[in-house]
């Protein structure tokens, strides 16, 4: 129509991928009046730039380790790495493979084994040129087994740092120190009544 221009949605392909161009409210005619099919004109170099300047590249290799997380209850290490879940590839522009930036997003910066390989830790998101060009799952780069033993010591801190052990155990001491010091007395009164009864028979 008039007011829509010449518009066109196009495809091509290069090196195995696929580019959609779509180019809308081209004008109809020249400075001339002579009708023109810019659509095709701007169509081809916007894909001619494409297929220049842009490239299809691994953005994000797995097995890259982009943070860490502190383990605990584990003998054998105190952290593992989080590495992404998979490869992420993405179209960026040539210019632009040194400014990809992985930014990480870890659910929690401790954990207790066990850790599986694999497991779902955060997700990182990743930049290019200071755009946001996708997200990926962080995961475990290997399993921590779990100590029953520093289990076993971590449930014996709990409890003698849990709110009631320290109640009951300031309630104990009070009692404690009460007992002692009545027991001073009981002594000291017991000792005073005996030397009297002595200082008496002189």
């Amino acid at each position: 129509t008039d007011l829509a221009g010449r518009c066109l949605v196009s495809l091509a392909e290069k090196d195995d991928q696929n580019y959609i161009g779509v180019v809308m409210g081209c004008t109809p005619k020249d400075e001339n009046g002579q009708i023109q099919h810019y659509e095709f004109e701007d169509t081809d170099t916007l894909m001619r730039w494409a297929f220049t300047n842009l490239s299809y590249l691994c953005t994000v290799e797995r097995d890259s380790p982009v943070g860490e997380v502190t383990v605990r209850l584990c003998k054998e290490t105190d952290h593992v790495l989080a590495i992404p879940q998979a490869d992420y590839y993405s179209i960026i522009p040539n210019d632009s493979q040194d400014s990809v930036i992985i930014e990480p997003h870890l659910a929690n910066t401790e954990i207790n084994a066990p850790v599986e390989r694999g497991q779902v830790l955060g997700y990182a998101t990743v930049y290019c040129a200071g755009e946001e060009i996708g997200k990926i799952n962080l995961v475990a780069a290997d399993s921590c087994e779990k100590s029953g033993w520093l289990a076993f010591v971590d449930a014996l801190r709990k409890i003698f740092t849990s709110k009631i052990f320290l109640v009951i155990a300031t309630i104990i001491l009070i009692l404690l120190f009460t007992l002692i010091g009545f027991n001073i007395y009981y002594n000291q009164k017991r000792k005073r009544l005996f030397n009297s009864k002595i200082r008496k028979q002189k």
